[in-house]
C-alpha cells in the first residue's frame, strides 16, 4: 500500500522516505543498475550481428540515446553511405 501510494503521488513527504528506505533496504535500487547494465551490454552486444551498415548506424544512435552512452567503432556510415551513392 505504501508503495501504491508513493508510486501515485498520493504520499506525503514521511512516506515518500519510507518507502525510499524500504527499497534500499530490499536492495532494489542495485539490482536495478545492475539489470540496467545487462540490458545495455546486450544491446550493444546485438549491434555486432547486424549486417545492414545503415541499419546498424541508426540502431547504434538509438541505443547511444536510450542509454546516455556513445557506440564507437561498430559501423562506418560515411563508407555505408558512400556505397549506396
Amino acid at each position: 500500500d505504501l508503495l501504491q501510494a508513493v508510486w501515485h503521488r498520493n504520499a506525503g513527504l514521511e512516506a515518500t522516505q519510507q518507502a525510499r528506505e524500504l527499497v534500499n533496504d530490499l536492495g532494489a535500487g542495485e539490482r536495478a543498475v545492475q539489470m540496467m547494465e545487462s540490458y545495455k551490454e546486450a544491446a550493444v552486444q546485438t549491434l555486432r550481428n547486424i549486417p545492414n551498415p545503415s541499419l546498424k548506424g541508426l540502431l547504434r544512435r538509438v541505443v547511444s540515446k536510450m542509454f546516455g552512452i556513445e557506440v564507437k567503432g561498430w559501423c562506418s556510415e560515411k563508407q555505408a553511405a558512400a556505397l549506396e551513392v
